[in-house]
């Protein structure tokens, strides 16, 4: 890894599974399976603060969280000393996907409706109980809310870096979802 690569936050370090060393970590997106898949990660207590790079042994899912076995991490008081600690991957790390996308990808995307109406940029996705919520900034300034629902949101265009909305329904959106 080198210093231009950007970390994404993946997991929070529970207490020790075991005797031998092994973890517990929380995905934060709990549909995550990337811990399954991932070789190496970085641990630290927070976004600011150098990492430390760990080779994963094994990870296996167990519900709500991953049991994880670290190298060189070897007993129990030490795996429970890393509790709380944060892990991160490097975003080139994560799986390729053939007909999807993550939604850091969709960062700075345009919304845009059929009539070619530019409502904002995308500044981030954040999770919620009934869908996901596209959080943007207007291109008159402040920022609003989008729930990521079919009925709102019509098509992602990756190419074109952008993500058609329906226009008959923006403006009441764009109003009551004032941030």
């Amino acid at each position: 890894m080198t210093q231009n690569d950007e970390l994404l936050l993946i997991a929070k370090l529970g207490r020790a599974h075991g005797v031998h060393g092994e973890i517990r970590f929380f995905p934060i997106d709990e549909t995550s399976t990337t811990l399954g898949s991932v070789k190496k990660l970085w641990l630290g207590r927070d976004d600011n603060e150098p990492k430390q790079a760990y080779a994963i042994e094994w990870a296996k899912a167990m519900g709500r969280f991953f049991a994880v076995k670290l190298k060189g991490v070897d007993d129990r008081d030490l795996a429970m000393s890393m509790t709380g600690l944060l892990a991160y991957i490097p975003r080139a790390a994560l799986p390729k996907l053939k007909s999807q996308f993550y939604a850091h990808e969709l960062l700075g995307f345009a919304l845009i409706d059929e009539n070619g109406k530019v409502w904002g940029r995308v500044l981030d996705v954040d999770s919620a109980l009934a869908s996901d919520i596209i959080i943007y900034a207007r291109p008159t300034g402040g920022e609003g809310m989008l729930p990521w629902v079919d009925y709102y949101v019509q098509d992602v265009e990756l190419e074109k870096k952008q993500i058609g909305v329906r226009a008959d329904t923006m403006p009441q959106i764009d109003e009551v979802y004032d941030i």
